[in-house]
């Protein structure tokens, strides 16, 4: 027989193993409750012997009552189980709301009074649960356990002769970026700076820092692409504090390390180690005692070449003629930078040649160094002119040194 709605509804009652509100969905059929009452009471009487003391579903005053145990009918007391009865709960009646009518048509369910709750598990439940609670205890113990010392354990490097990464490298290189995209160069705002940082990692992050690849930076030079002017690219070899005060007065003219990419790694260490995820704080490869491969040797390498290939127009170099290698063909400007020009995009280099103010003059723009610069470059097709003491960097010099005896002519 299909119900319609409203032949059921919900009381709120208290019986032996519950007192929860129990909602009866209206759907259910009178002949389907009969059905799964009659096994559940037959099933959980023969389990709850001992266990709880029963509680009944009284029908002594309900003539025709439709609930019976088996083998009884009219009045009976039935012992009814809690788990797994769909009437989990209060204890209902069935009840007629016409007793001279058959039951059938309408039932209502109401609670039986002056019940009080007994236990809510069965023997078996209660060891299942206890066993549960052991396991679970017993998986967060050794959790806990692991976790301590994990965040206790130093990670394990390989050790090399060079000092290690230079401490807070990933906050140092996210800050770096901001204060680039953000206020020095704001018309590169746009640039996702926490890929970029995550891009730095990954490029040396489990990997042997001896076997650093040019390959494994350029998802890092994608991120950070950055067009130089013409005629404003200033290289350096072995003079870069003076470079870098004149592209500080100068700002329109820029080194490598006036770009993005040049100004987060600027001054840094760092590496990794093929056998771990971590970064090696302890120690990274010598470029000369362990290796030429190692992770900031390539960098350098890979960013001073992508320099060079883009830039156009007149380019300028700063020279130290107060050393013996004015110009060294293994330092990375002769042995990157001037090899790695596009003589269709650079006409000409010119060379200052820079002299501290109480160093001796090693070389000049005659010397035999800078004539093998100018043959290099006269080979690539690349123009080449040479002044001494260029006067804008040589003042800048004397600003720091006002009252030099070399300074009265310059000033």
């Amino acid at each position: 027989m299909d119900l319609v709605p409203g032949d059921f509804q919900t009381r709120r009652g208290s019986g032996h193993c519950g007192g929860k509100d129990t909602d009866v969905p209206l759907w259910w059929k009178l002949d389907e409750m009969e059905a799964q009452l009659g096994k559940e009471f037959q099933a959980l009487e023969e389990e709850r012997n001992d266990v709880c003391e029963p509680f009944v579903a009284d029908t002594s005053d309900v003539p025709g009552a439709y609930i019976t145990e088996a083998g009884h009918g009219g009045r009976a007391r039935t012992k009814i189980g809690e788990l797994g009865h769909p009437l989990a709960g209060p204890v209902l009646r069935l009840r007629p709301t016409d007793p001279a009518m058959d039951p059938e048509p309408d039932h209502r369910l109401s609670p039986v009074p002056g019940e009080k709750p007994c236990c809510n598990l069965t023997k078996k439940a209660k060891i299942r649960v206890g066993v549960l609670l052991c396991v679970l205890v017993v998986v967060v113990t050794v959790t806990a356990v692991v976790g301590v010392l994990k965040l206790g354990q130093v990670p394990t490097h390989k050790e090399w002769n060079g000092t290690g990464t230079t401490p807070h490298f990933p906050e140092i290189i996210l800050g770096r970026c901001y204060t680039y995209t953000q206020v020095k160069r704001p018309e590169l705002s746009h640039k996702d700076c926490q890929e970029i940082a995550k891009a730095f990692q990954n490029a040396f992050l489990s990997k042997d820092p001896c076997s650093s690849r040019e390959q494994d930076y350029h998802p890092l030079m994608k991120l950070t692409s950055q067009d130089t002017p013409c005629n404003k690219a200033v290289f350096w070899s072995k003079s870069s504090e003076l470079a870098h005060q004149y592209t500080q007065v100068q700002q329109e003219m820029f080194t490598l390390e006036d770009t993005l990419l040049g100004y987060l790694a600027d001054g840094l260490r760092w590496c990794g180690d093929a056998g771990s995820s971590e970064i090696n704080y302890q120690s990274c490869p010598h470029w000369r005692k362990d290796c030429r491969n190692n992770t900031v040797s390539v960098f350098w390498d890979t960013v001073s070449k992508r320099f060079a290939e883009n830039a156009c127009g007149m380019v300028q170099v700063v020279l130290n003629g107060s050393i013996s290698n004015t110009f060294d063909k293994n330092s990375t400007f002769g042995r990157v930078e001037i090899h790695n020009l596009h003589p269709e995009k650079v006409p000409t280099l010119q060379a200052w040649v820079m002299h501290d103010l109480e160093g001796a003059h090693s070389h000049t723009c005659s010397s035999s160094l800078i004539n093998d610069l100018k043959l290099i470059l006269e080979r690539r097709n690349i123009a080449f002119t040479c002044q001494d003491d260029y006067r804008p960097v040589k003042l800048l010099q004397c600003v720091r040194h006002p009252d030099h005896r070399f300074c009265s002519s310059v000033m």
